[in-house]
């Protein structure tokens, strides 16, 4: 909201932006020009999931709950569209409260509902709670959310139980990628003390639109804003060039899952609505 909030000020002042995490689909659509964005937006994320969810897990029976949070309800409100597009029950859709402990009455519905999975909009906290009083009262189905699950948080809170969890997010984890992707990892740990988190490699990616705006020889606001308009290299991340619109053109969407030894490891990779990976 905050972001939201200042661009009018940013578009007034002719002062161009990228953003590598905002995900918000809406900030695309006010018609602002001088609006940038190098990852993949939350109404990309959830049909990535129903796609995952569908072809990779094929789920039958889904419960979708959210953390009653505007990024958590939207996303989830996405994904319990998808899913019936696509022919799966959904036969439990509730919200749990972020202040809350207890989540007695999202677990007993899903478990009655017998569903096969559980997709969670929301945040970390909400999320490995959820998750660990599904365990706990028995359910052993899939469990996916979007980038509000993909965090450490996610995995500290849930402890043993976000095990086998899935978390799906539009940024990349260069760790072990590319040589460029490598370096770029060793150089942020060295640098910061710790790995580089969900979307650190694609506001490096949105560094370099600017770098290379001035590079090019920009020289004012306005110059600078066609340039990064107009830019077209490939990113550490991803290709970057932008819609008239300003969102990203043919961003990926990552499904990351946590492994025994309890680190999100990628899984599968959807673009424009297909399933590849392993």
């Amino acid at each position: 909201m905050l972001f939201r909030s200042m661009m009018p000020a940013f578009e007034e002042a002719d002062l161009a932006v990228v953003t590598g995490s905002a995900t918000n689909p809406g900030l695309a659509e006010e018609g602002w020009s001088t609006f940038h964005r190098v990852v993949g937006t939350d109404a990309a994320v959830a049909p990535a999931d129903v796609v995952f969810l569908v072809d990779r897990l094929q789920v039958r029976r889904v419960a979708v709950i959210d953390d009653e949070g505007l990024y958590g309800k939207g996303l989830a409100d996405l994904a319990e569209q998808g899913l019936k597009q696509r022919g799966v029950a959904v036969p439990v859709r509730t919200g749990v409260d972020p202040d809350s402990v207890d989540y007695r009455d999202a677990v007993n519905a899903t478990i009655t509902a017998r569903a096969d999975a559980v997709f969670f909009g929301g945040l970390s906290v909400p999320g490995a709670r959820l998750v660990r009083q599904l365990r706990d009262a028995g359910f052993t189905g899939a469990f996916l959310g979007g980038d509000g699950v993909y965090q450490d948080e996610f995995i500290s809170s849930g402890g043993a139980a976000a095990v086998g969890a899935y978390g799906s997010c539009p940024c990349l984890d260069v760790t072990g990628g590319s040589p460029e992707q490598t370096a770029f990892a060793i150089d942020y740990e060295r640098t910061y003390g710790e790995r580089p988190g969900a979307f650190a490699a694609e506001y490096y990616d949105s560094a370099d639109a600017f770098l290379r705006a001035i590079a090019g020889g920009a020289t004012s606001r306005a110059a600078v804003q066609r340039a990064v308009s107009d830019t077209d290299f490939s990113g550490l991340t991803k290709r970057i060039r932008f819609e008239s619109d300003g969102n990203i053109i043919g961003g990926p969407i990552y499904i990351y899952r946590v492994s025994a030894a309890r680190k999100f490891v990628p899984v599968a990779t959807v673009v424009d609505g297909k399933l590849i990976g392993s």
